[in-house]
């Protein structure tokens, strides 16, 4: 055998040109989110470790702590020799690929100059040439002067690459995202170990507020269809401003739910009860099932202004941490509600599912045809990463029904074209959800096994256990199969007087099996009147 040295070099070489770039661009592109995430870390703990200098401080300011909060920062220690290495390694690389980029920049900005400088060299050259003619007339060197006027500026050589200040701009950079070789690894942890101030050590403001906070408790109302089903019972609101209700409600429906909300109430003393809240809990897909429903955290707060007669903060009031009164604040009443919605599960293991009512469905596809900002009321708005922006201010409730259409048209524009295309692909994405190719699933005994018995083929159709591995399948399965298919169109004169008689039965067999192939396929159609019966409405007449 002989190989083409030449053509294999050539080859190995494109092959090298083409995958180099891509591994050195996923390189680039990992340590880039590898980068932004340790930048984001370093942001988040430097952030908790100043929330909590600014609780302690006011801790200490106000001479009594309300809540068991306690931050405790645990160090890691490290192997500082191997942990130096690493740092140094991976900063000579992120400088090699800084290097190489800038070169390959620097090049092409000096075959730029390069060309800018031979095309001023030419024109000098012909301003040269023209000197030298004779003394031209007044009107040739006014045009001179005119030329002279916007005469080309000589191009002036690229910087070349300094590969100190390189080096310099990445150690900045990883002093400023990464954790140094030498300082310890700082996991926080937030524990409820913190001791509270009994009530008397208190002063007589933080007496009257936690005296007032004795008397308010909370419950919710459950509103299935904007009715209500069910409340839970009244509990006070904790020291750490938790209130667990551990509650399970079961309803009992007939058709598909178009809205499922919860109501937060609040109550103080003997008197009437107050809105807080409305919380619309997103209903659950038909394979969540109870046992199975993961609890889920649904944020809600409240536009109502409170003001206290005491050090409570309130709501809508602005106030400051600080001791002369600077920097404010202002904070409204917010929370999240931990629940979980699953569909309950009968006898027999079906689950409690209604049907699904296409009135709405079809309610709300043809508003999202027509216009589906309609409902809000701000059909003017063209601009989709305008309304964008605008429902991300707004706080719009996602699970809220009569947001749905306004929520479709949001996630259609969220690549900033609002525009909807006029055509679909067929199998677009096919290629990419092959696992295999044709050829190997036709070399599959198992597949080419579940194909023949889906197609109820004689030897096959009463098959009812297809194993689960390629190696349990025995060839001998197909030995009567592909026999049949062999002898079809052979004419054998043993099993008959002759030729013709031999002919009339291969015949035969060939109507038999068209009829119960035709059988076959016209059992699985089924008419109308086979899948909905109905019956005749008795009339007086």
């Amino acid at each position: 055998m002989s190989v083409d040295t030449d053509h294999f070099l050539m080859w190995w070489e494109k092959t090298a040109l083409t995958v180099t770039p891509l591994t050195i661009n996923m390189k680039k592109q990992t340590r880039k989110l590898r980068d932004a995430e340790q930048e984001r870390d370093r942001v988040l703990l430097k952030a908790i470790i100043k929330v909590w200098k600014e609780i302690k401080s006011l801790r200490d300011f106000q001479k009594f702590t309300n809540t068991p909060l306690k931050l405790c920062l645990r160090k890691e220690e490290v192997d500082k020799q191997m942990d130096k290495k690493t740092y140094e390694e991976e900063i000579k690389a992120e400088i090699a690929e800084l290097m190489e980029e800038y070169t390959e920049e620097y090049e092409k900005k000096m075959q730029d100059y390069k060309t800018e400088l031979q095309e001023w060299k030419s024109w000098k050259r012909t301003q040269k040439s023209r000197k030298s003619k004779k003394k031209k007339s007044p009107e040739d060197e006014e045009a001179d002067e005119l030329e002279c006027a916007e005469d080309p500026v000589k191009p002036i050589p690229p910087p070349p690459v300094d590969r100190l200040q390189v080096e310099q701009q990445v150690r900045e950079k990883a002093a400023n995202i990464r954790r140094r070789p030498e300082e310890p690894a700082l996991v926080p942890e937030l524990s409820l170990t913190g001791n509270i101030t009994p009530t008397e050590l208190c002063p007589r403001a933080e007496i009257s507020r936690r005296e007032d906070l004795k008397k308010r408790s909370l419950f919710s109302k459950v509103l299935f269809n904007s009715k209500e089903v069910s409340r839970t019972v009244s509990r006070q609101i904790n020291v750490d401003f938790r209130i667990h209700f551990g509650q399970i409600f079961n309803l009992q429906i007939f058709n598909w739910p178009e809205s499922l909300k919860l109501q937060i109430y609040e109550t103080v003393g003997h008197s009437s009860t107050n809105l807080l809240a409305e919380v619309f809990v997103p209903i659950p897909e038909t394979t969540v099932l109870t046992g199975g429903a993961p609890i889920e955290e649904i944020e809600f707060s409240s536009d109502q202004r409170v003001v206290l007669d005491h050090e409570g903060v309130g709501s809508g009031v602005p106030f400051s941490f600080e001791a002369d009164g600077s920097n404010k604040v202002t904070l409204m009443t917010s929370g999240k509600v931990s629940c979980s919605v699953s569909w309950a599960v009968g006898e027999n293991g079906v689950p409690l599912i209604p049907p699904i009512s296409q009135k709405n469905a079809g309610f709300f596809s043809a508003v999202k045809n027509v216009d589906a900002i309609a409902s809000i009321g701000t059909s003017g708005l063209t601009d989709m990463k305008k309304l964008a922006k605008w429902a991300a201010e707004t706080k719009l409730d996602p699970n809220n029904p009569s947001n749905a259409a306004l929520m479709h048209l949001i996630m259609v524009a969220t690549s900033g074209d609002a525009s909807v295309p006029d055509f679909f692909r067929l199998e677009q994405l096919q290629q990419e959800f092959n696992f295999v190719s044709d050829d190997e699933f036709n070399r599959s005994k198992r597949f080419r096994l579940l194909q023949l018995r889906n197609s109820e083929v004689a030897e096959f159709r009463s098959y009812k256990f297809v194993p689960l591995l390629e190696r349990e399948i025995s060839e001998r399965i197909f030995q009567d199969y592909e026999k049949r298919l062999q002898e079809r169109n052979i004419v054998d004169t043993k099993d008959h007087l002759d030729a013709h008689r031999t002919l009339v039965a291969k015949y035969l067999q060939k109507v038999r099996e068209s009829v119960i192939n035709r059988f076959l396929m016209a059992r699985h159609h089924f008419l109308l009147s086979d899948m909905v019966h109905e019956e005749e409405i008795l009339s007086l007449g």
